[in-house]
């Protein structure tokens, strides 16, 4: 079992590298004011290959292991004959790169086709976050194929453009479902990069042009995908760049180099030297000839094309803009930490057109159990000598509250907080109720989080908003915030959090206020695909000194004390302030959307 572990520790270390689509966790500091504009230098260069491919190769084989064991052992998968119970995603990958290439996607993927296609089917659970083997057989074009440890299914066949894939599945249990995947409709080539056809110097600090010839039957609608590969300890692996107006003369800015899709932390890790740029167009549909009871929200057709690069000169990323510090108050400090990250995942904030409240609400510990002391004391009688012990345990409660008073206190909150917003970004907000009567929040709701006022936890939610799961289940079975703004025709949406907890301050119990807010964007990419990259306009965070609080009966005046409002949205105002400061002073993230297919 520990060996699992280990494999399996590994496995997540491995898998943390390759994440790009999560942002930073926030962490509070205690430090000096400071506002900082974050860029790193270029990653040295690797001084053999040998040495960075070893290690790369030794982590993606020790992934694999632990992959094969892991995820069944510590329940991140399951297995079904009921095809009723998952939601299935994949399609087809056309023009496959060639070996050479060496990212860690061919290792996974033993039977790797170089300029073929692979067919790829995923399937995960609807109701909790994982993936899910099916039990049975799963064929395409008549052929069985093995799926891996993970739920995931793929077929390597030699070219062919013009053929469908027909799927079949039939489970242990005598379910049975197919579909057809449509041929590839969006084709093209990649003719040079910068005027060069093979192996063409690039200098990232300039932009890059692409010339391409498109299909004839092209889609204007679907953008063009950019990525490029990077190294992070030997593990080649891609990073998404940018979404495009397809175009035969495609213009790149630096900007959109600066700022592709990759964690800050792997950056300080990255390597740039040897770099593969891929173009792709994925056709987002529905599956065709379905019979059968499965979930397929949407299916992907892609093809892609790409060059090997001469690096003239590497990236040096904008990893997003931070502002930390402590601020002093008459009744006490508070620590403020907050990120907008790089424009790949955080639009400007001038995009802000019409703004709404996915969620706001109140939480918190009710009861906390501090420190046990025991103290002994000995005499003796008779002969006989006795012990005495006392035993001290130190707690704290916090009264329970009528939900009228909370719903007062997030009224207030409420009120206070969007006109901050509306003063600051020249936005207005949508009633809540066009917000929480919508279709697509409605399908959020099974995600959420009940409200609760017992003996040791409270958490009520402002009106009908719900404080939802910090990671759904599966964004295309719920549709995800994205399709809450595109239902109600917002553009920004604020998740907020206020938490107030016990702890003990020099043996006294007290209450730690503390507020989190996040403003979502729409998604960049593919206004079709439900896996379209999330966006951020910023998060923040801020977390005041513990206050002392009544032992019984609170009123509304002593919650605003325990609170402090008033602290923490001036806090909030001057923190949102200084971001929008730094961000006009980076133009990159106006010149990333500038040029992207959905500005």
């Amino acid at each position: 079992m520990k060996k699992q572990i280990f494999l399996l520790f590994l496995f997540m270390t491995y898998m943390t590298f390759l994440s790009h689509a999560q942002l930073p966790k926030l962490k509070i500091g205690g430090k000096k004011d400071s506002t900082e504009v974050v860029s790193e230098p270029k990653a040295p260069k690797v001084k053999s290959a040998g040495g960075s491919n070893l290690m790369g190769k030794i982590l993606t084989k020790t992934a694999m292991l632990a992959g094969s064991i892991g995820g069944s052992a510590f329940g991140m998968v399951s297995s079904t004959d009921n095809l009723e119970e998952v939601v299935m995603t994949g399609g087809v990958w056309h023009n496959l790169r060639n070996k050479s290439v060496g990212t860690v996607d061919m290792t996974f993927f033993g039977d790797w086709s170089s300029g073929g296609n692979m067919t790829m089917l995923s399937f995960t659970q609807k109701s909790r976050t994982g993936w899910t083997k099916i039990e049975g057989d799963i064929t395409v074009n008549g052929k069985i194929i093995e799926g891996d440890n993970f739920g995931i299914y793929s077929s390597f066949e030699p070219a062919n453009l013009s053929a469908p894939k027909e799927v079949a599945i039939k489970t242990s249990s005598g379910q049975e479902a197919s579909f057809t995947i449509p041929a590839a409709s969006q084709t093209f080539e990649l003719l040079s990069i910068n005027g060069q056809n093979e192996n063409p110097s690039v200098d990232f600090s300039q932009d890059v042009t692409l010339e391409l010839s498109l299909g004839e039957n092209f889609d204007k609608n679907i953008p063009m995908f950019v990525q490029m590969t990077a190294r992070v300890l030997g593990i080649s692996t891609f990073y998404p760049v940018g979404y495009f107006e397809p175009s035969t003369t495609l213009v790149i800015p630096a900007a959109a180099f600066r700022n592709i899709g990759i964690d800050p932390t792997n950056d300080k890790l990255a390597n740039y030297s040897s770099i593969y740029l891929e173009i792709a167009r994925a056709e987002i549909l529905k599956p065709t000839d379905l019979v059968g009871e499965i979930s397929i929200p949407q299916l992907v057709v892609n093809y892609a094309d790409g060059r090997s690069l001469n690096i003239v000169k590497g990236p040096e990323m904008n990893n997003g803009i931070k502002y930390k510090g402590t601020e002093k108050f008459q009744n006490g400090g508070m620590d403020y930490d907050f990120l907008k990250p790089n424009a790949f995942y955080s639009r400007p904030i001038s995009q802000i057109k019409k703004a709404g409240v996915l969620s706001l609400s109140i939480t918190g510990t009710t009861y906390v159990q501090g420190k046990t002391t025991s103290s002994s004391s000995s005499f003796s009688a008779g002969g006989t000598t006795y012990t005495s012990t006392t035993t001290t345990t130190t707690s704290a409660s916090f009264p329970q509250i009528a939900d009228e008073l909370w719903e007062d206190v997030l009224e207030s909150f409420y009120n206070d907080f969007t006109k901050i917003i509306e003063s600051e970004y020249n936005t207005t907000f949508v009633p809540i109720d066009m917000i929480t009567d919508s279709d697509a929040y409605q399908n959020l709701i099974p995600y959420s989080s009940d409200d609760e006022n017992t003996t040791t936890e409270f958490q009520y939610s402002y009106k009908n908003t719900v404080a939802l799961q910090k990671v759904l289940p599966f964004v295309p079975l719920t549709g995800g915030p994205n399709d809450v703004m595109k239902e109600t025709g917002v553009n920004a949406l604020f998740k907020i959090m206020l938490e107030l907890k016990i702890a003990f301050d020099r043996g006294n119990p007290v209450m730690i206020p503390t507020l989190n807010v996040e403003l979502l964007g729409v998604s960049n990419g593919d206004p079709n695909d439900v896996l379209a990259s999330p966006t951020k306009y910023f998060q923040g965070e801020i977390v005041g000194d513990g206050v002392r609080y009544p032992a019984a009966n609170l009123s509304k005046e002593d919650l605003d004390k325990v609170i402090r409002k008033s602290n923490l949205l001036d806090l909030f105002q001057r923190s949102i302030q200084e971001l929008k400061t730094k961000e006009l002073a980076n133009p990159d993230y106006q010149t990333v959307w500038d040029n992207s297919f959905n500005r």
